[in-house]
């Protein structure tokens, strides 16, 4: 049986919760103030005393629970086409699968107890029972079998684990349509072979569905941990149905072993700078380069749509983005999953109007793939849509809403789910020696007073896994808003306010960029705000960074310390501070970071003039 912290909590004193963990009074010493720790960690219990050190084994052993791993935590029966037993397999703790013939009366134990016995398929009454359409779903062990039963798949194993399915009896698959799911090692995927193998000329066919490679999960992963991870979404198996509908067939050879890890590729930083002397070429200057990844984050109907058109209007012709951003010219590819068809047949010539062009300056160099009503995720998307697209046929491949392009039912609040896409978009913009640009939405609530890389609906690891997070921010004004970016490849850029003239967004110098549509509650209405009684005016602004910033590079808290000490407020040095920014009379330096660090009355040099 498997310990849980059920058993432990029913014979330790001072049990309480702490954090994601336990604490409880340590039996291995006189021990009064809770000072054990539990920690559940998957299938296994972490524990530690931080008194007296005792771990797992003396803990368990102080109080009576001490296995030597012998212990047979689950077993599964074998039986013939009339449910009579054949033989079980035990599972022990320590990871033992001893098999036991039955006699009539007895399951035999010892050396040779399973000479003579037939070996089936695990479930075989209830294999012949199903629906000979239905898809035959092989796994490596029993629990991934009843993990794919429980989901409503028909599934089976081979007894005896990977490379023993020679001696199993293959007539229950005479017909049948069959996919195959390996552990995710060398093992598991020579067991797919062999099962490919004995089932030639008797399944219909046979497919190798590669869970482990397709989602990059750990070595020696199966089908319960694809489960366990929510991979499936909330229909895993409308999901596993789909992926075997299309994972590659079973041919002779067609499996080869996965190549053994190479050593470290390490090489001094002198090789390095002689092998890349340059960096990337770039696409969108300023903002983007060959390879790279660019989110685009905007509130919901704040034309993030007609933005993304726009931008790839700009890329097709080599027009300058937004009056600052030059580009280089490339075909661009815009998937959209969110618009039908006659939608964006009729909006891409009006922005294309607004910027001057005709049908003949990008009716060739802009492509459109309308995914409305039938939507793929990613990891699919690698396998089969991007894998037919010649490397370097577009520069810019636009995904219009990110959001949608996710396994179904998974959550875009999951990190570990966020940044496996986002490996995945690396590994493809590197095949396809094309940039990436991602539509997201923005968080729900204000927006003002959040960092550049806070902004945007979803896990924290979109903004950290992609070269540039660009975002659009509600300004004072009803249409206008403000564009920041964080960047990984160039120097910060200035904050722009853009004002929406249909259908594009355009530059307003008459904006101030810091003013930011401030925060508000919709539960309480705020009393009106009092006269400012000491205004901020331009020349203030001016004098405060020359008198508190300079040339040299200072830290904010620097820089409010010294306007304090001279007799200036806090809040007020901060608001000047903001606003000589925001006027550009100083600039942020970000030192390499995503934030700025430090301020100066000098720009900071680009990162090619460092270099």
């Amino acid at each position: 049986m498997s310990l849980t912290t059920a058993d432990l909590q029913n014979r330790l004193k001072g049990w309480k919760k702490n954090g994601n963990g336990f604490v409880a009074c340590c039996p291995c010493h006189d021990d009064h103030k809770p000072s054990l720790g539990i920690t559940p960690s998957g299938e296994k219990l972490l524990i530690h005393c931080i008194v007296c050190g005792a771990g797992y084994e003396s803990v368990l052993k102080a109080i009576g629970l001490w296995s030597d791993g012998s212990d047979v935590v689950a077993e599964y029966v074998y039986r013939d086409e009339h449910g009579n037993p054949l033989f079980r397999v035990q599972r022990k703790a320590n990871k033992q699968f001893p098999q036991q013939r039955w006699d009539g009366s007895k399951y035999l134990t010892g050396k040779g107890n399973m000479d003579g016995c037939r070996r089936v398929p695990f479930m075989l009454p209830e294999l012949l029972a199903s629906d000979d359409s239905e898809t035959v779903f092989i796994v490596e062990g029993e629990k991934d079998v009843l993990n794919l039963r429980a989901i409503g798949l028909t599934a089976t194993t081979s007894p005896q684990g990977a490379g023993k399915f020679h001696k199993c009896e293959t007539a229950a698959f005479t017909g049948r349509r069959v996919v195959v799911i390996p552990d995710n090692d060398n093992p598991g995927r020579d067991h797919a072979d062999s099962i490919g193998q004995g089932l030639q000329g008797i399944a219909s066919e046979v497919r190798i569905l590669h869970l482990g490679a397709l989602y990059q999960m750990p070595e020696k992963a199966d089908a319960s941990d694809w489960l366990a991870a929510k991979y499936g979404g909330d229909n895993p198996a409308k999901t596993l149905r789909e992926l075997g509908k299309t994972a590659p067939l079973w041919e002779p050879g067609a499996i080869e072993p996965e190549p053994k890890p190479e050593p470290p590729t390490f090489k001094s930083i002198r090789a390095l700078i002689h092998e890349f002397p340059k960096l990337r070429q770039p696409v969108i200057h300023g903002l983007l380069r060959s390879g790279e990844t660019m989110n685009i984050i905007a509130p919901q109907k704040r034309g993030k749509s007609w933005f993304a058109v726009d931008l790839a209007l700009a890329v097709a012709t080599g027009q300058p983005w937004l009056e600052s951003y030059q580009t280089e010219r490339g075909d661009v590819l815009l998937i959209d999953n969110e618009l039908h068809g006659e939608t964006l047949a009729g909006r891409v010539p009006k922005i294309a109007e607004a910027r001057g062009l005709s049908i003949e300056h990008y009716g060739d160099n802009v492509f459109v793939d309308v995914m409305r009503g039938r939507l793929t995720d990613l990891h699919r998307m690698e396998q089969g849509y991007f894998s037919t697209i010649e490397p370097f046929r577009f520069k810019v491949i636009i995904l219009d809403s990110f959001y949608r392009f996710l396994p179904d039912g998974v959550s875009e609040n999951d990190n570990a789910t966020i940044a496996n896409c986002y490996n995945v978009l690396d590994r493809l913009a590197l095949k396809l020696g094309c940039s990436f640009v991602l539509i997201h939405h923005s968080s729900k609530g204000n927006q003002s007073g959040k960092s550049v890389v806070d902004v945007g609906s979803g896990a924290g690891a979109q903004s950290r896994a992609t070269d540039t997070h660009l975002v659009l921010r509600q300004h004072t004004e009803p249409e206008a808003v403000v564009l920041e970016a964080a960047v990984r490849s160039w120097k910060p850029i200035e904050p722009v306010a853009l004002r929406w003239e249909f259908p594009v967004w355009n530059p307003d110098d008459t904006l101030d960029p810091a003013d930011l549509k401030p925060e508000y509650s919709r539960a309480k209405k705020r009393k009106p705000a009092e006269p400012d009684p000491d205004p901020i005016v331009a020349d203030e602004a001016a004098d405060f960074a020359e008198r508190f910033v300079g040339a040299t590079p200072r830290t904010k808290a620097a820089i409010v310390d010294a306007a304090v000490l001279a007799g200036v407020t806090q809040t007020r040095a901060s608001n000047l501070l903001k606003r000589a920014c925001g006027r550009g009379l100083i600039h942020p330096w970000n030192n390499g970071h995503k934030q700025p660090l430090t301020y100066s009355t000098e720009r900071q040099p680009e990162l090619a003039d460092v270099a």
